[in-house]
């Protein structure tokens, strides 16, 4: 009796995948043993130096970008005649804002988009895609519809709080440049609050959330540093400043955890931002309303953010259940997957496959003519 061949993997004659759209023969995507939320989308082929290496790309990614910009500002400022104080103030806590300062800053933080998405598809494998959702793409419906249903919940949050730390319309009054100031914020500030979440939430949660074999933990661990991290960033280092943005940032895990992407934490930040934004130019203090090292908060404003934004929390996570928001899947995320993964019930997804085939593939003959 002959001996069979010694086994070879899958992936050297890689059968149809049930969901590719390819030829016959030639798949590119494949089904999940069990669906996996959004923390998970990394964890198929996962191995720890990824992370590292992601941080790495990441941060390089987002330094080329930041220096490119600032360098194209300084020449457009250069042509238009105005000077380089906006680029001294970076470093000032207590610099007045200007046009020029608020648009490099809002593009600053925009540039982590590109950073994210990029670094997470270069170094985990997976479609690009897959970072905005477990759909696999930017859910543009839903993001519209969970922003027209926040928009007057967060608008009264803001009315709100400005009422209860002295009056609405308390101020000096709209900001001298008000028209150029709004055209910057709604052109830059929806970009600036997309880049924190791309960063903050996505990145963090994808890259290190994948690295832990616990779901719990996997959410958690990356929550925690998400909230840290985000809170830091933002210079002050009061307490009460600290476990506010931690709040922030809570609300907004706490989102993508039940829809299944960044879209809804997205729209909370670009409403927050906005309104806060274009109120204080209407009344006036702008240069009050960003995060510096010497912003300072209070017991009551914690309590008060507390609720506002499990409000918030929950308006979202009624709208997702209406609606019946994808919040797992079972797509295979990566990148052209190397074997196609077993069916529910047998090895784990990241268990490399191996079969004794009866014989090897051989080339096509054509018959002969006789």
């Amino acid at each position: 009796m002959s001996t069979p061949p010694p086994p070879f993997p899958v992936d050297a004659v890689p059968p149809p995948s049930p969901e590719s759209t390819a030829q016959p023969g030639l798949p590119t995507r494949s089904t999940l043993s069990t669906p996996v939320d959004y923390v998970w989308l990394t964890r198929p082929g996962r191995a720890w130096w990824r992370l590292p290496l992601s941080l790495l790309l990441f941060l390089a990614i987002w330094v080329v970008i930041v220096m490119a910009l600032g360098l194209a500002l300084m020449v457009l400022g250069a042509m238009a005649g105005s000077d380089l104080a906006w680029l001294d103030a970076m470093d000032d806590p207590n610099a007045t804002i200007t046009p020029m300062l608020l648009l490099f800053t809002g593009l600053l933080l925009a540039a982590l988009i590109p950073a994210a998405i990029i670094s997470t598809w270069v170094t985990q494998r997976i479609r690009p895609g897959y970072v905005h959702s477990v759909a696999g793409r930017f859910r543009w419906r839903f993001f519209g519809e969970v922003t027209l249903i926040l928009f007057p919940v967060w608008l009264g949050v803001i009315a709100l709080q400005a009422s209860l730390s002295g009056g609405l319309f308390s101020g000096p009054g709209p900001e001298s440049r008000i028209v150029v100031f709004t055209v910057i914020l709604w052109l830059t500030i929806p970009l600036q609050a997309a880049g924190e979440e791309y960063a903050f939430r996505g990145w963090l949660l994808q890259n290190i959330g994948g690295l832990i074999p616990n779901r719990l933990l996997a959410w958690a661990v990356p929550t925690i540093l998400s909230a840290a991290v985000f809170a830091v960033a933002h210079g002050s280092f009061d307490p009460w400043i600290l476990i506010d943005l931690g709040i922030f940032a809570t609300a907004t895990v706490l989102m993508i955890w039940r829809t299944g992407g960044l879209e809804a934490a997205i729209s909370l930040h670009i409403l927050n931002n906005v309104i806060v934004l274009q109120y204080q130019l209407i009344n006036g203090g702008i240069d009050d309303v960003f995060v510096s090292s010497e912003t300072t908060g209070s017991v009551l404003g914690v309590v008060f953010s507390l609720v506002t934004h499990a409000i918030a929390v929950a308006v979202v996570w009624w709208w997702a259940a209406r609606r019946g928001v994808q919040r797992t899947t079972l797509t295979d995320p990566r990148i052209r997957p190397r074997h196609p993964l077993p069916p529910a019930g047998t090895l784990p997804p990241t268990e490399r496959l191996m079969v004794v085939p009866q014989s090897r593939p051989s080339a096509y003959r054509p018959p002969s003519s006789s």
